[in-house]
């Protein structure tokens, strides 16, 4: 693919047609040599008027002229200079002499994107732009009464400052639909800029200074927003640099896919270095033997690669180990020194990359967060200030500090400054230009522009053909979209002398990332589309996501289709770009990044040529969604995946083992697939599963087949088909086997055959193979509440205390999963002292960790804790445990259960509900406070409840079931109670509650 070579760019101008009025007339009067000579004599007239005003005359078309302000050279205030010529040319005729020839002239002006012929410009000047606003100046014109300057709306509000109009409405011209149109009234000189609200720089900085010192012992949160070209990086810069001994953490956001999502949090972990000094950057804020957990999670966090051990918990305990991954990193670089993050631009980045610095603000680590946006953010974000969390609107600078801005720049010019309303990018870069003129840029990109035409034509494409790979550059890739491999070093370099870029450790960035945009946007469409398919083919990038946005770039939207017509290496160019979507969304995907993954995952669909690729698109889609527990997104992209797959002739066994896994997540969906829609699943999942003769694609498939759902109370499974699945996994390897066997052991637990669930979790134990950390804790778990339910408090202990150490290094969710099981063997034993002191610890990690979504592992530490506290005569302790069960969001049966636990010797009313449901987890909770309150009828139904789910081996079920029964029977006739089952298990804590009344 050649280096483009064009003339053409992309161009704000104003047009301006100036039609002179009377000649028509005059040809009978005059004849037709005076009348020419006379229109001669009025066209030069208007030629030098325009020409005065730095304007060019690209044609007359019969008695009218068109010129162009912003081509071959911009102006920062191009629409100034149309609108002056153009009343500079109602004066000249309304200045005529009577005696002379009677001219009158209608003026049209507009300002807009057009493309421009720069050697057309430079030679003939006909024929040199080409866009709608050329066409709207004309029909402006065409449309005014002789004497009239008519203005369409982008014109107006960039020259409102200078002069004075009158609203004629909207207008209806021919071909272009309705416009708002004005009428010049008069030009007024240079006026007042209107000016944003002013803010003196030293008030911003005290403030950050206040920020600084309460982020010495917690999270604080400091948001500077501005337009762009506020100065926000030079406030931030200088404040940083007198924070002696500082440690900074850095990372720019950019839009699109340009970076990739999550290269911010790589920027803020690892600065400039590689992927691979990632355990050394953790080594220096954390010891052994936690690293590795903690390097695991960023890695996964910042998308250097996916994580296993993440994979396997859920959405919310995943997001709480990444939220606690990075806190012990912040915690540790902490101990040695002040810590600040410096996010700049924080409203191109991703949701991910937001959230993360939201929560890390709120974390509680002595660490300040620094982040600068656009002025809309945090409302878009929701980000609101509080106490720890600044909220800084960057204004003007002051007159003094614009005055010395500008002189350091170049120059010094009080009018300039004055109108350039304290921005100081505008103050900059006129300060910089050859020729200001005494006025400054009414729109930045005016600034901007005039700028890039003090460049050689060579320098300004090679500006250009760089802003096509993004703010940030090597100048290997430079050259390569260029075209120039000689002289693009010495090119660059001098570009960085005059301050266009800047070096960056071996690369090049734009100086102002507006620079960029503005030289990007002067390409023609077709040439920015085929210099991203040649960066995305040839440029050697490493990151298949942004490989995937230059391929978007080049390939995507409606344009692409006249772009490329025709071109032979269009097909070739879609395999590439789908299979970089398709890898890039997969990658997203095992990030847990959705909604990104969907995004480019469509557009892989989009560039499929054929059945197959459209379904491997759906097909990942649907794992995407799958992963994220979007239920119905998921069954429907699976669908859709089946539909093409059928049609390229072959369905592979993954997409229907898939589908069966999501729709057990019942919870996940807001309409449920019909049965006949997953009974045809299940069925074709089979065929092709035992087509492929892999005994472990076909037990996969079967014992997805043989569950209804995932809910643990739900109803026991397909014997035939679990019995083949089992059959088939001891033909598998370990990982096939332990996934069998985890269902078959769930088999048993809904059952309540908790002795063979026990045996089928020691066979789990004893097959080879490495597990993660979250595995290791989920098998703990299971084994402590079987524990718990069989009775043996032996083993609970034991299981507790395993399950206490591994909790030390998670966050605040998987904490409470270990720490119930010690707060139920406290309240097993009657240690209420102990039971207390966890339920406070829970209520203040659910208070210190706002951002994290808690289970009912912490509802029951806290209700245990509000059961105690009640008991001592705290009612009003209790009341507000049981208040931070409005916390967990996960389900609401055994919250609701809890709550009347908690609130049963409150003296409070409570509601206990014992309608027969399959979440067996509930009933010691509602029997306790059906006892406590004497509700003796609800009481014998939960203990009937109880008994019939003790036949499999959960022997604390009947001895609390035996309980009940003693304790109502005490109640109604007066005989004393013995617990004799719950004392010989050793839970003298159930019999002590059981014992007690509200």
């Amino acid at each position: 693919m050649a280096a483009i070579a064009r003339t053409e760019e992309r161009r704000l101008i104003t047009s301006l047609f100036i039609d002179v009025v009377g000649s028509t007339e005059l040809t009978v009067q005059l004849g037709s040599e005076r009348l020419k000579a006379a229109l001669d004599q009025a066209f030069t007239a208007l030629r030098e008027i325009i020409e005065a005003e730095g304007g060019t005359v690209e044609k007359y078309i019969g008695d009218a002229i068109y010129a162009l302000f912003g081509a071959p050279v911009a102006h920062h205030d191009d629409p100034e200079r149309a609108l002056r010529a153009a009343a500079g040319a109602r004066a000249w005729a309304a200045s005529r002499p009577t005696s002379e020839f009677s001219f009158g002239v209608r003026v049209g002006l507009e300002t807009g994107e057009a493309i421009v012929d720069l050697a057309a410009a430079a030679d003939t000047k006909q024929q040199m732009s080409v866009g709608a606003v050329v066409n709207t100046a004309a029909r402006l014109q065409q449309r005014a009464d002789p004497g009239q300057v008519l203005v369409g709306p982008i014109a107006h509000d960039a020259t409102a400052d200078i002069a004075t109009f009158t609203s004629l409405g909207t207008a209806e011209l021919k071909g272009l639909g309705g416009l708002e149109v004005w009428s010049l009234d008069e030009i007024h000189g240079t006026g007042s800029r209107r000016r944003l609200p002013f803010v003196g720089r030293q008030a911003e900085l005290e403030l950050l200074g206040l920020a600084q010192r309460r982020a010495a012992t917690r999270s604080v949160l400091a948001l500077v927003t501005g337009p762009p070209g506020q100065g926000k990086t030079r406030l931030v810069d200088e404040f940083l640099g007198s924070w002696a001994g500082v440690r900074v953490l850095v990372a720019r956001c950019r839009p699109g896919g340009e970076i990739g999502a999550l290269a911010p949090l790589r920027q803020l972990l690892l600065g400039d270095r590689p992927a691979s000094a990632l355990e050394d950057v953790v080594a220096e804020a954390i010891p052994e033997p936690d690293r590795a957990r903690v390097v695991d999670a960023l890695a996964h966090s910042t998308g250097i690669h996916s994580s296993p051990s993440l994979a396997g918990v859920g959405k919310d305990e995943r997001a709480d180990e990444i939220l606690n991954a990075w806190r012990r990193f912040l915690r540790g670089l902490a101990a040695k020194g002040p810590v600040a993050f410096w996010v700049e631009d924080l409203h191109w980045a991703a949701p991910e990359v937001v959230g993360l610095v939201d929560r890390l603000s709120l974390a509680g680590e002595p660490v300040l967060v620094i982040a600068t946006a656009r002025p809309e953010f945090a409302e878009a974000a929701g980000i609101r200030p509080s106490g720890d969390r600044f909220f800084i609107d960057l204004g003007a600078l002051e007159p003094e500090a614009a005055r010395a801005l500008a002189s350091s720049a170049g120059r010094e010019d009080d009018g300039a400054i004055e109108r350039a309303s304290g921005n100081p990018l505008f103050i900059v870069e006129l300060a910089r230009a050859r020729d200001p003129a005494g006025e400054l840029p009414l729109t930045l990109q005016g600034a901007l522009g005039a700028r890039l035409d003090e460049l050689e034509v060579a320098d300004r494409a090679l500006l250009a053909h760089c802003a096509v790979i993004g703010e940030t550059f090597a100048p290997a890739d430079a050259a390569l979209l260029a075209g120039r491999d000689a002289g693009a070093g010495l090119a660059l370099s001098r570009l960085a002398d005059w301050q266009y870029l800047d070096p960056v450790d071996g690369s090049y960035r734009f100086h102002h990332s507006l620079l960029r945009d503005v030289a990007y946007g002067r390409l023609l469409l077709a040439d920015r589309m085929r210099l991203h398919a040649r960066y995305a083919r040839e440029g050697g990038v490493a990151d298949v996501e942004v490989r995937a946005y230059h391929w978007w770039a080049a390939l995507g939207g409606p344009e692409a289709e006249w772009v490329w017509r025709g071109d032979e290496g269009l097909a070739a160019m879609r395999r590439e770009a789908h299979a970089a979507h398709l890898a890039a969304g997969r990658r997203q995907a095992v990030l847990f990044a959705t909604d990104r993954a969907a995004e480019l995952l469509d557009r892989a669909y989009a560039l499929a040529d054929d059945d197959r690729g459209r379904a491997e698109a759906k097909h990942a889609l649907g794992d995407a969604y799958a992963q994220d527990i979007h239920g119905d997104e998921s069954w429907q992209a699976y669908q859709d995946a089946r539909r093409h797959y059928a049609a390229a002739g072959s369905t592979p066994a993954e997409l229907y083992i898939g589908a069966l896994k999501v729709h057990l997540r019942i919870g996940s969906f807001r309409r449920l697939p019909s049965a006949e829609d997953v009974a045809a699943i299940a069925a074709e999942g089979q065929r092709a599963a035992r087509a492929t003769g892999d005994p472990g694609i076909l037990a996969r498939m079967l014992v997805y087949s043989a569950f209804r759902d995932m809910d643990p109370g739900s109803e026991a499974a397909d014997p035939e088909m679990l019995a083949e699945a089992l059959r088939l996994a001891e033909r598998s390897d370990p990982v096939t086997q332990r996934e069998i066997l985890g269902w078959e052991a769930e088999n048993h637990a809904r059952a309540m055959r908790i002795d063979a669930a026990l045996a089928v979790l020691d066979r789990m134990e004893a097959l080879p193979g490495e597990t993660t950390e979250f595995d290791k804790m989920e098998h703990l778990r299971g084994r402590s509440l079987i524990a718990l339910r069989q009775g043996a408090l032996a083993d609970l202990s034991a299981l507790a205390e395993r399950l206490w150490t591994m909790s030390r290094r998670t966050g605040p969710h998987l904490r409470t999963h270990a720490e119930v099981y010690t707060s139920q063997l406290a309240f097993a034993r009657g240690d209420w002292e102990t039971v207390a002191r966890l339920a406070s610890e829970t209520q203040g990690l659910i208070r210190s960790s706002p951002t994290t979504a808690f289970c009912v592992s912490a509802g029951i530490t806290l209700a245990n804790g509000a059961v105690v506290q009640a008991r001592a005569g705290r009612a009003d302790e209790a009341r507000a445990l049981v208040r931070q069960l409005e916390t967990i969001t996960y389900e609401k049966v055994v919250p609701a259960a809890l709550k009347a636990m908690g609130l049963a010797f409150t003296g409070d009313r409570v509601e206990i509900d014992t309608t027969p449901r399959n979440v067996t987890t509930r009933l010691p909770y509602l029997t306790l406070a059906a006892v406590a309150t004497r509700r003796h009828d609800e009481a014998l139904a939960l203990a009937g409840q109880l008994e019939a789910d003790a036949g499999g081996g959960a022997r604390f079920y009947a001895a609390l079931a035996q309980a009940v029964r003693e304790e109502v029977d005490r109640d109604r006739n007066g005989t004393v109670p013995t617990h004799a089952l719950l004392h010989e298990l050793g839970y003298s804590g159930w019999s002590d509650a059981l014992s007690a009344r509200a």
